[in-house]
């Protein structure tokens, strides 16, 4: 399995990223796979897996803001979330740039951590439109 992963990916060789492709095969219920493939992320990249985590804590974040906005009842509470909500995406960026480096200094893959980035930028992106 995690040698098709590989190929359909376009590479000759497994690597420890494909080790997370895994999750689809190791469930005996589907509401496992997010706890398998965040184990087996820890394995495989625990760099990757630091990267999924604050994804989520960021997709956390994104969502608590948007539910603000239409629960506020004035501007002064819209701003106020927006402003709160890009500080955390901020401080979360710079802990995934840091990851990036490490993952640099190791020779690791840095897709993953790219592609949390640039989602987390986006997000923030989003929420700074609406101050």
């Amino acid at each position: 399995m995690l040698q098709a992963h590989a190929l359909a990916e376009g590479r000759d060789a497994v690597t420890e990223d494909d080790l997370v492709y895994l999750k689809h095969a190791l469930w005996q219920s589907p509401e496992q796979q997010t706890e398998i493939g965040k184990a087996l992320a820890r394995l495989g990249n625990p760099l990757n897996s630091k990267a999924v985590d604050y994804e989520d804590q960021a997709a956390s974040v994104h969502r608590e803001c948007m539910d603000a906005q239409q629960a506020a009842q004035s501007e002064e509470q819209k701003m106020q979330s927006a402003i709160e909500a890009n500080t955390k995406l901020k401080r979360i960026g710079a802990r995934l740039q840091e990851l990036r480096e490490q993952a640099a200094e190791q020779g690791r893959n840095m897709n993953r951590i790219d592609k949390v980035i640039e989602a987390v930028a986006k997000m923030k992106q989003e929420i700074a439109s609406l101050v």
